[in-house]
């Protein structure tokens, strides 16, 4: 009757799962939570692997991401349609519209960057098409879940591994294997059904999420008005608005980094061009980042800011391979970075003005001998210049458009019963998301 087996911890009231854990930790009980997990788990190895996991976790991660990417390099060598055995759309495409290029086409004379094989295009996009769903749901709700009993349980930030986040490593290392597997053969990925703008759009807001609740660590831009502006009414002046929509972010923004990343990984077919790597890369270090929630390895400013600054590599990547922009995109999301992520960084006054005089040599270099070209493959130019500001812009004006709906929503804590307050909770959060999706349907159109 007494044997540890007999017990299994479940969920209670606030504070009760942790008071629970003590209790039976302190009596030497073996508990199992409600999905079955034991409370201790075995030391990391003392050999060589566990020494250096200890000495530095990100060193495994970066080994981790590093072999996945070499697996998916394997696949084709850079080749596009996985070495040529797909016939790959392209930007330009029989419908004259701006899409998605790497789907699947069954004319080869709309084949894009490889020579269609002899016997004709490996085309049956249905099965690719069929299969990233049926990955995808499992893996997305998965996720959620854990988030969602974690959550319940009010971790606080420790070292060691608890059960949501083997969960999470389990869950994620098996669905990414399964999309690993069937890419070699299927090709096709979510993109042959969901349009340009929602791709863009799911990325856009990650970062967007990630500039608005740094906001009272880094400030609006260059570390000002992290704790108000100082300006107009009292509210305003001590950044009271900005600072409780950061914490309510932080406090639910995995439920979205978690849809986010999972969306992009089967949005794209795994190809090994180099702005696609860069993009994966991303991506893996974003599911680090949700594996490692409630420990230290989380909120590591260092890896926080790897997460962002990968973006500044894969936006003008992609755009070289289209044949133009990489001088916006590039540009533009340094600019971002060095307005906003460099702030989060401890860096002295004399590593930003280095961070700033490499910036401006780059950027005269890049306008003033037209290192790289536009759209339509002509070299930029000083007119050009103007176009560095779009993407900051973009990104400020959509974190305005946050804060006011923010503002406007405000009311919705005051709500006393908790069922309304979650739905009207998750309304607001859809329409500020929304925000980060409208500009692409302009930009890029609704194919």
């Amino acid at each position: 009757m007494y044997s540890a087996d007999n017990y299994v911890l479940v969920c209670g009231p606030s504070g009760f799962s942790e008071t629970c854990k003590i209790l039976l930790a302190e009596l030497n009980y073996n508990y199992k939570t409600f999905l079955g997990m034991p409370n201790k788990y075995p030391e990391v190895p003392t050999n060589w692997l566990g020494r250096i996991h200890r000495w530095n976790p990100y060193i495994v991660m970066w080994a981790n991401i590093l072999f996945i990417m070499l697996i998916i390099w394997l696949y084709s060598r850079g080749e596009i349609g996985l070495g040529g055995r797909f016939c790959v759309e392209g930007f330009i495409n029989e419908r004259n519209s701006t899409s998605y290029a790497y789907r699947l086409v069954k004319d080869p004379r709309w084949s894009f960057g490889s020579v269609p094989p002899v016997e004709g295009c490996n085309a049956d996009p249905w099965i690719g098409q069929l299969i990233s769903w049926i990955l995808y749901v499992p893996h997305q709700l998965a996720q959620w879940w854990i988030m969602y009993k974690a959550q319940q349980e009010k971790p606080k930030y420790q070292e060691g591994w608890r059960w949501f986040n083997w969960w999470m490593l389990y869950v994620n290392s098996f669905f990414m294997v399964l999309k690993l597997v069937t890419n070699a053969f299927t090709y096709n990925a979510m993109s042959s059904h969901l349009p340009l703008w929602f791709g863009q759009g799911t990325v856009f807001n990650i970062m967007l999420i990630v500039l608005a609740m740094q906001v009272p660590v880094r400030g609006m831009c260059c570390g000002a008005c992290s704790r108000g502006c100082k300006v107009g009414g009292k509210q305003c002046s001590k950044g009271t608005y900005w600072t409780e929509m950061a914490f309510f972010m932080r406090k639910y923004h995995g439920y979205y980094m978690a849809f986010g990343v999972t969306n992009d990984w089967y949005y794209h077919p795994l190809e090994a061009t180099p702005g696609h790597l860069t993009g994966i890369c991303n991506d893996l270090l974003i599911f680090w980042q949700c594996i490692c929630i409630y420990t230290p390895a989380h909120r590591n400013k260092w890896w926080c800011i790897a997460c962002e600054f990968m973006v500044t590599l894969h936006g003008p990547l992609i755009a070289l391979g289209r044949g133009g922009g990489a001088g916006m995109f590039g540009f533009g999301f340094a600019v971002v970075f060095m307005c906003s992520g460099q702030w989060g960084l401890p860096l002295n006054k004399a590593t930003r003005a280095m961070l700033f005089a490499l910036f401006m040599g780059l950027l005269l270099g890049n306008y003033g001998l037209g290192w790289s070209r536009k759209f339509g493959n002509e070299p930029v130019s000083w007119a050009d210049m103007n176009e560095i500001v779009r993407i900051p812009s973009l990104y400020y004006i959509v974190m305005a458009l946050y804060i006011v709906l923010y503002m406007c929503l405000r009311w919705i804590r005051l709500i006393k019963n908790k069922g309304a307050q979650v739905v009207l909770s998750i309304l607001g959060c859809s329409i500020a998301m929304s925000f980060g999706f409208v500009p692409f349907v302009f930009i890029v159109g609704t194919d």
